[in-house]
């Protein structure tokens, strides 16, 4: 029905080596994977619109399992999760979670954003994402994570802090018997108040929406999206149904992008029609891609190049073809400065929690400095040892984002 409530919940577990202990039988890690299917076969039973997204976190925090409601798929991504590492990067995790709940909302919106995290509360101080300033920024983006701290409570606090950090639940369990009735607790919807305020939350479309890329800029699991598709496929405008662009009569290659999501191809300038004609979304640069649905905004400058177009008909080509434009930019920059030693603390909390290198396409979890494209419309975020991969076949360092050459600062 159009009035049911419906959440999505991202399960996070704590499986640093700690959770091994046997204080809970049979230990803290089998007791809390079976808790979670239980939560989630209890969940999805619930309703067929409920999803539920796994996340592990040990020496390393890892997307298992995006959104889905088979609950089958659910509990193999759990049952496969395996003690790893003493270490445990619990902002990380939380940074995954939040991250798993934008591209849900640039799907479909109106949903409820849940976290449920359990853990034994020892983590890794010694982190660029504090997790208190990811409970933060989850907060603010409307989403609330519930707490389930395993074994004796954690001296710190910090569990309890995440919890009260976006209004959620803190529970603290020392018995295994007391597990899963304490999980249970978190499979009832959440109230009304509570869903409003969450609600009021939520930020706006234009700040949600993906960006359009170009194949270029892709990353492996966007390239294999569009790899699956004949040359004729990923070439031709979803849009206009045409490989040269009827507006611009520029070729793909110039005027062409992709979903993100799905990959599918569109011409910038059929975008900005659409996103212009596309009242719903209530932005003039945002729409919805017409087959996946996800959530797109189109640059600004694009859109006002449109409205331009819509008052003077365009009577001739673009004087210099993007590709030419991108080239010059090369050219004119060659050998600017990399800055380096960029820490987590200049970067921003906000911005590291959502920012991926572009050449191994994870988080930044524990780096001291991270290299920054000096590009303000790109700075890119590079691990040190990703950024000598950078280079072309010519021996040169260019961006894999903008493609602005680079040289780095020793």
């Amino acid at each position: 029905m159009s009035s049911e409530v419906v959440e999505d919940t991202v399960v996070i577990l704590d499986i640093s080596r700690s959770m091994a202990r046997t204080d809970i039988s049979p230990n803290r890690f089998i007791a809390c994977k079976q808790a979670l299917i239980h939560f989630a076969k209890k969940k999805l039973a619930a309703s067929t619109q409920h999803k539920i997204g796994t996340v592990v976190f040990g020496e390393r925090a890892q997307k298992m399992l995006f959104f889905t409601n088979e609950f089958l798929q659910v509990e193999e991504s759990i049952a496969n999760a395996n003690i790893s590492g003493n270490v445990s990067y619990i902002g990380a995790a939380i940074a995954l979670g939040i991250q798993m709940h934008v591209d849900m909302l640039r799907q479909i919106s109106g949903k409820v954003s849940r976290m449920l995290l359990l853990s034994d509360g020892r983590f890794s101080r010694n982190t660029a994402m504090d997790p208190l300033q990811m409970a933060k920024l989850a907060h603010g983006l409307g989403i609330q994570i519930d707490v389930v701290a395993i074994g004796p409570e954690d001296p710190s606090g910090m569990l309890k802090a995440v919890a009260n950090q976006t209004n959620g639940e803190y529970k603290n369990v020392t018995d295994g018997k007391d597990l899963i009735p304490s999980v249970e607790g978190f499979i009832k919807i959440l109230p009304e108040s509570t869903r409003e305020y969450l609600k009021s939350k939520k930020p706006l479309l234009s700040d949600l929406a993906g960006e359009l890329v170009a194949e270029a800029d892709m990353t492996p699991a966007q390239l294999a999206l569009i790899e699956k598709m004949t040359e004729s496929e990923r070439h031709k405008c979803m849009i206009c149904f045409k490989s040269d662009c009827m507006i611009c009569k520029q070729p793909f290659s110039v005027c062409g992008r992709h979903c993100p999501n799905c990959g599918y191809p569109m011409h910038l300038d059929c975008a900005a029609q659409w996103a212009l004609s596309d009242k719903k979304a209530g932005s003039s640069n945002v729409f919805r891609c017409s087959h996946c649905f996800y959530l797109l905004k189109v640059p600004a400058a694009q859109i006002q190049k449109s409205e331009d177009a819509q008052n003077t008909p365009r009577v001739s080509a673009p004087q210099f073809p993007l590709q030419e434009k991108k080239q010059d930019v090369v050219e004119n920059r060659q050998g600017i400065d990399l800055a380096t030693r960029v820490t987590p603390q200049e970067i921003g909390v906000d911005m590291l929690a959502t920012a991926t290198c572009p050449v191994c396409d994870e988080l930044f979890e524990d780096e001291e400095y991270m290299l920054e494209c000096p590009n303000l419309d790109c700075s890119a975020l590079y691990h040190p040892k990703c950024f000598d991969k950078l280079k072309d076949s010519s021996g040169n360092l260019v961006c894999k984002r903008c493609n602005q050459a680079l040289r780095k600062v020793d």
